[in-house]
């Protein structure tokens, strides 16, 4: 009788127990999630203190599978910016390098080399030690090739790097080998050939510069839609910049928040998005659909 009562009394709180397991790991990245296929994760890494960049924040792997992560790293006496040369997809680390800035790391411009970044501060008017604007780094191991001053002026020029320029927005950019130009107008996000034709219109209020990726060979693009009170979801989206087709929407559970810019992987078939989760950052790879 004794054992009866205790085995009622133990079978709702296992109930329970089992439930409360079973609901976590279907959050999103986590084990039944990506055996189930239900967000389309395929694998997280943590980046332990160290806090990613809410813009552009890693760039694209190498033949070698290595990207480098910016963002800052979190110390027992404050926090500084650094860059980490890293695996995305089984999180190993490589080394962790300082940045010689004066100020807190706020944005990073990739050079279309592959091989170097602008980097500017908070304090945008000084952040190299020399007490330029600019700092432009190495990918390799985050050392200052040289500075430029470009306050209140897109780092691209710095980097050897064309711009649209007018009539384009400020912040626009090339795809598609310079044959495509993504420009974010007042009312929407465009899609341009290099005489100006308008190829699509991403007529939403949602996109925001710092979240669109353009993949390795240059013909597709990756944007984040953030969530709204009518929809509490972000989205992935992927749009084919020579005819503007609209290729695959990736929608994020209610509890999901991508933080900075998508980053392609090497082969087009996925992409990797980046959480902060106290003082660590979460890489998740995301597979897309074949297009």
């Amino acid at each position: 009788m004794r054992k009866r009562r205790t085995a009622a009394i133990l079978l709702p709180v296992l109930v329970v127990i089992v439930a409360g397991a079973i609901h976590w790991s279907l959050g999103t990245c986590r084990l039944l999630d990506r055996l189930l296929g239900l967000s389309g994760c395929r694998g997280s890494v943590v980046v332990a203190n160290f806090l990613s960049l809410d813009g552009v924040t890693m760039s694209a792997p190498d033949a070698d599978g290595v990207s480098s992560l910016f963002g800052t790293v979190v110390i027992e006496d404050g926090a500084a910016p650094a860059m980490i040369r890293l695996n995305p997809e089984t999180g190993s680390e490589t080394a962790r390098y300082p940045l010689r800035l004066q100020g807190s790391l706020i944005r990073v411009t990739l050079a279309a080399d592959g091989e170097r970044a602008g980097l500017d501060c908070v304090t945008t008017r000084y952040c190299a030690e020399t007490g330029e604007s600019v700092s432009i780094v190495s990918l390799h191991d985050g050392a200052e090739i040289e500075t430029a001053d470009a306050w209140q002026q897109s780092p691209r020029p710095a980097l050897g790097d064309p711009e649209p320029g007018p009539p384009f927005s400020f912040d626009a950019i090339f795809a598609d080998a310079g044959k495509r130009i993504v420009s974010r107008d007042s009312d929407a996000l465009r899609i341009y050939t290099t005489s100006g034709q308008v190829v699509a219109e991403i007529t939403s209020s949602r996109w925001t510069r710092p979240k669109l990726s353009v993949s390795p060979s240059g013909r597709y693009i990756a944007l984040v839609e953030d969530a709204t009170k009518e929809d509490d979801h972000q989205k992935f989206q992927i749009w084919d910049v020579r005819d503007g087709t609209h290729r695959a929407t990736l929608e994020m559970p209610t509890d999901y928040r991508s933080q900075g810019n998508l980053v392609w992987s090497a082969d087009e078939a996925g992409l990797f998005s980046f959480r902060r989760v106290a003082n660590d950052t979460y890489i998740d790879r995301f597979a897309l659909p074949k297009f």
